[in-house]
C-alpha cells in the first residue's frame, strides 16, 4: 500500500474540527485528568483529601454535562454514526488497515454504547463517567491517524522538486524486470537532458536531470519522479512513445519520426537542429529496442494514472531492429 492510500484513508476518518464528536471529546479527555486527580486525592483516605476528591470529580462531570447540554442528543447521535459508516467503508476499501484502524473503530463503538446509555439514563452521573474511557481512547486513536498524514504527507512532499510524474509498472516484480525499467529510466533521463542542454548551451547537467523521489512496493509498484519540467515532459513523452513504437504499423522513417509524440514535443521545445534531430531519432529506436527486448513482456505501464500500453500490443521486435540499423550512429549520447 502506498503512502498517498494511507493519507487518503485515514483523511476520510478526520470528523469536522468543530463538529460536535469532536468537542464532546475535548470535555471527555479534560475529565480524564479531573477524575485521575480526584482519585489521587480520595486515596489518601482522610476527611479533607476525600472531600477534595469529591469536590473534582463533580466538576469534571459537570463539564461532561454541560457539553451534552450545548448540544441536540440527535446530532451527537449522528455524528457517532456516520462516523462509525467512514470508519466501516475504509475498513472495507483498505483491509490492509484494519490492524490500525481496529482500535479506533472499537473505541467509537464503545462511545456510542455508553452514549445511548446515558440518554437511556437521563444522562446520570454514573452513565456521565462512563463516556470517559472509550471517549479517550477514540480521541488518542484520532489523534494518532493526524500525526500518521501529517508525518506521511512530509515524506511524500519534502523532497519535491519543480514537477513530479508518478509511474506504475505492473508485471516486473522480479528484481532483473525491474532494474531492466530503471535502467532504461535513467537512459532517458540521460538523452532528454543531453538533448536539452545542448538545446540550451549548458554544459553542467547535474541540476537538470530526473530524480527518482521515491519507490513504494505494491502492486503495482510505484516510482514517483521529479525534475526540470521540460526535462521530465521529455522523458516521459520518451517513455509513452517507446511503448507505443513496437505495436505502430509504419515503417517507412519519415512517418515513424513524425508520428511520435517526442519528436514534436521537440519541435515545440525548439530543438531544430538537424543533427540533434539524427540523434534523437537514433536514440529513441535504441530506447525501443531495449524496451521490446527486455522490459515490454507482461508489463503494464502508467503514467500519471493513464495506461501508456496497448491494450493488444504486436510486438514487432524485428521492425524495430531493422528500422534501427538503418538509422545514423548519435554524437555522444548514453551506451546501454
Amino acid at each position: 500500500m502506498y503512502k498517498s492510500n494511507i493519507v487518503t484513508a485515514l483523511t476520510q476518518i478526520q470528523g469536522p474540527a468543530e463538529g460536535v464528536v469532536s468537542g464532546l471529546l475535548e470535555r471527555l479527555v479534560d475529565a480524564r485528568s479531573g477524575i485521575d486527580e480526584a482519585v489521587t486525592e480520595i486515596a489518601k483516605n482522610n476527611e479533607a483529601n476525600i472531600k477534595a476528591g469529591c469536590f473534582r470529580l463533580h466538576q469534571a462531570i459537570q463539564a461532561i454535562e454541560q457539553r451534552l447540554n450545548e448540544v441536540s442528543p440527535s446530532a451527537t447521535v449522528v455524528e457517532l454514526h456516520l462516523l462509525g459508516k467512514r470508519f466501516d467503508r475504509i475498513l472495507f476499501d483498505y483491509p490492509l488497515l484494519e490492524t490500525l484502524l481496529r482500535p479506533g473503530r472499537q473505541a467509537l463503538g464503545g462511545l456510542a454504547g455508553a452514549f445511548d446509555v446515558a440518554l437511556q439514563e437521563h444522562r446520570n452521573h454514573p452513565a456521565l463517567i462512563n463516556l470517559v474511557t472509550p471517549g479517550v481512547a477514540l480521541a488518542r486513536e484520532l489523534d494518532y491517524y493526524r500525526g500518521l498524514i501529517g508525518m506521511l504527507s512530509v515524506a511524500i512532499d519534502s523532497s519535491v522538486t519543480e514537477q513530479v510524474s508518478i509511474i506504475e509498472i505492473e508485471g516486473a516484480e522480479r528484481l532483473d524486470q525491474f532494474d531492466n525499467f530503471i535502467a532504461l529510466l535513467t537512459k532517458l533521463s540521460l538523452i532528454a537532458t543531453s538533448i536539452l542542454n545542448e538545446m540550451d548551451n549548458i554544459s553542467d547537467s547535474s541540476d537538470a536531470g530526473v530524480t527518482i523521489e521515491s519507490i513504494e512496493s505494491g502492486s503495482p509498484i510505484q516510482i514517483r519522479l521529479g525534475g526540470k519540467g521540460k526535462t521530465l515532459r521529455f522523458l516521459l513523452a520518451m517513455l509513452r512513445d517507446l511503448i507505443r513504437l513496437p505495436y505502430l504499423h509504419l515503417t517507412k522513417r519519415g512517418q515513424f519520426m513524425q508520428s511520435i509524440e517526442t519528436y514534436a514535443y521537440a519541435k515545440n521545445l525548439g530543438v531544430d537542429t538537424p543533427e540533434v534531430l539524427r540523434n534523437l531519432e537514433w536514440a529513441m529506436s535504441e530506447a525501443s529496442r531495449i524496451y521490446v527486448e527486455k522490459v515490454a513482456p507482461n508489463v503494464v505501464i502508467t503514467i500519471d494514472g493513464r495506461n501508456a500500453t496497448e491494450n493488444e500490443p504486436l510486438l514487432l521486435s524485428s521492425a524495430i531492429r531493422e528500422m534501427t540499423s538503418k538509422l545514423s550512429e548519435p554524437l555522444s549520447l548514453p551506451k546501454e
